[in-house]
């Protein structure tokens, strides 16, 4: 349909990019997805690593169609109207070599994108492979989004409470110190509580995390339970 998404007059997307961490990319692409007027149901916010496996998934699930990739955008864009990327960075072959064809499918049927960057979008896939087959999606993507870099030298990350606390500790009550940082919150108030929780990961499967600081999005585990 027609109005700010849709292809019939779909906005132009946002490509925010800075060559230097903790500039704020993100947390300003996370305000925008989260007051955007549009319902929970019809806008998505995917780290663009996860949003690939999650393609190639797909892909592999509609079988020996005729246009997988087709079928893999028809199903994107009935399921949201604004793609949200985040740290969109091109480094696998695999990627680069269906990004441009699923991105025009995907803007042809009105989607808009939102992404964050640590690259221009002339420096995706630098030296990749063929990268002459992925020359076309850096045009398209400069066309169909504005392209913003986020000029800033300071690190914001180190100017917040949870920065300035050590991250290394040694000694008897190492332990005890390391679980103080995990709960640490912002602006001292009290610690917050570890629980279990389980986090998605590949292919489907979730990981246990048996202590979770969850608004700290911090974890701690023993190195025999990952290994």
């Amino acid at each position: 349909g027609g109005g700010l998404f849709g292809a019939e007059n779909a906005a132009k997307g946002l490509y925010l990019w800075s060559r230097s961490p903790g500039t704020g990319k993100t947390m300003l692409m996370d305000m925008f997805f989260d007051l955007v007027p549009l319902p929970a149901t019809s806008k998505r916010r995917v780290h663009f690593h996860d949003f690939m496996l999650d393609v190639h998934r797909r892909t592999h699930r509609a079988g020996s169609v005729a246009d997988p990739l087709a079928c893999v955008a028809d199903e994107l864009s009935s399921e949201a109207a604004l793609l949200c990327l985040d740290e969109l960075m091109v480094t696998d072959v695999a990627d680069a070599m269906i990004i441009g064809r699923l991105f025009e499918a995907l803007w042809a049927r009105g989607m808009v994108v939102v992404g964050t960057s640590n690259r221009h979008p002339t420096e995706l896939y630098e030296n990749g492979l063929q990268r002459e087959l992925f020359l076309p999606f850096i045009d398209a993507l400069q066309e169909r989004c504005v392209i913003h870099e986020i000029a800033s030298g300071t690190d914001y990350r180190h100017r917040a409470n949870l920065s300035k606390a050590s991250t290394y500790f040694v000694g008897e009550d190492a332990a005890a110190q390391l679980e103080r940082r995990v709960t640490l919150t912002a602006g001292g108030g009290p610690p917050e509580e570890l629980q279990a929780d389980e986090v998605p990961v590949q292919m489907g499967r979730t990981l246990e995390v048996p202590r979770a600081a969850k608004l700290n999005r911090a974890a701690l585990f023993d190195y025999e339970e990952l290994c």
